[in-house]
């Protein structure tokens, strides 16, 4: 699967320092939480602050993701001083992450042992790719999987996407969008001050007769 370089590219993801995905490599809860924020489009905000956390199993690598995910809610640890940093992560919990970026809440809109039938009811995934994450091996190559469907998902209560969110917070722009054939929508302002929101597939973008760059470049 190429998922995991659309995430690269877009610079979601990074690696390890020589840009090794390690996609092989079984994901852990540090790297699911770390990837979470990432695909929130928060990386500048958990930086910025150095936020304090219970947890004495901290990566040095970690440290930024750790608090900021205590601070935000985003998670808590498997017991008042471990994080569980190096445990596996699973399916339905890195799913739980991936449903809380799209704005579900954990606990009103779903549970998170039943997350994984939430995406196949929004329509993230199909049940046979539910199955093989949760009967089969669930690396990093899957967790990237799973990032990469979500970013075509729509946001909850919206016709806007995860890629959408992204493009407002300035984290990928609507040409990576449409090279990377992502969905997402434009915003075109008419002559009498109203905007309409046309959501496009980026291959159409592609082939139309107005392309995305041309759009973006014509509206007021």
């Amino acid at each position: 699967s190429q998922s995991p370089y659309v995430l690269k590219r877009l610079g979601l993801v990074a690696g390890n320092d020589k840009g090794d995905l390690m996609l092989d490599k079984v994901g852990t809860r540090a790297e699911a939480l770390t990837l979470f924020i990432s695909m929130q489009g928060e990386q500048d905000e958990a930086r910025a602050v150095d936020y304090s956390y219970p947890f004495t199993d901290i990566p040095d690598w970690f440290h930024w993701c750790a608090g900021y995910g205590v601070f935000r809610s985003y998670t808590s640890g498997i017991s008042a001083t471990k994080f569980g940093s190096f445990d596996t992560v699973t399916p339905e919990q890195y799913m739980t992450f991936t449903l809380k970026a799209l704005d579900y809440k954990c606990g009103e809109d779903f549970t998170w042992d039943r997350s994984l039938d939430k995406a196949i009811e929004i329509g993230l995934c199909t049940r046979a790719q539910a199955n093989a994450w949760k009967n089969g091996q669930f690396r990093r190559q899957e967790i990237m999987e799973i990032s990469y469907l979500a970013l075509n998902t729509k946001v909850k209560g919206s016709n806007s996407t995860l890629t959408d969110k992204l493009i407002a917070k300035g984290k990928i722009t609507t040409e990576q969008a449409r090279q990377e054939s992502l969905t997402f929508s434009l915003s075109i302002r008419h002559s009498r001050n109203r905007t309409m929101r046309l959501r496009l597939p980026a291959p159409m973008c592609r082939t139309a007769a107005m392309s995305c760059t041309v759009r973006q470049t014509t509206a007021s």
